[in-house]
């Protein structure tokens, strides 16, 4: 017996959103990843930043505020910043 979906039209539109959202997310992480790599002078120095508490984030890891675009933005900023020699 088959059955009948029971989500609606605007259901389906909210998981469409989500997965492009999820889809944005990992663009974004990836974004950082190739910034932190370019300011470090590689992907093994910008993997171990990634992974090491940070002075300019509060001591928290960068790679613990990539679950938002809201926090990928303070690890961007910091990032940038790092380039200037600031990091705080």
């Amino acid at each position: 017996m088959a059955t009948k979906s029971s989500s609606s039209p605007a259901d389906e539109a909210g998981n469409k959103a989500d997965i492009n959202n999820v889809s944005d997310l990992g663009l974004e992480i990836a974004k950082v990843r190739a910034q932190a790599a370019e300011e470090l002078g590689s992907i093994k120095a910008a993997e171990q930043w990634l992974m090491a508490p940070a002075m300019g984030l509060d001591q928290r890891r960068p790679i613990d505020l990539l679950g938002s675009m809201e926090e990928i933005a303070l690890v961007t900023q910091l990032l940038s910043r790092i380039r200037y020699g600031i990091y705080t």
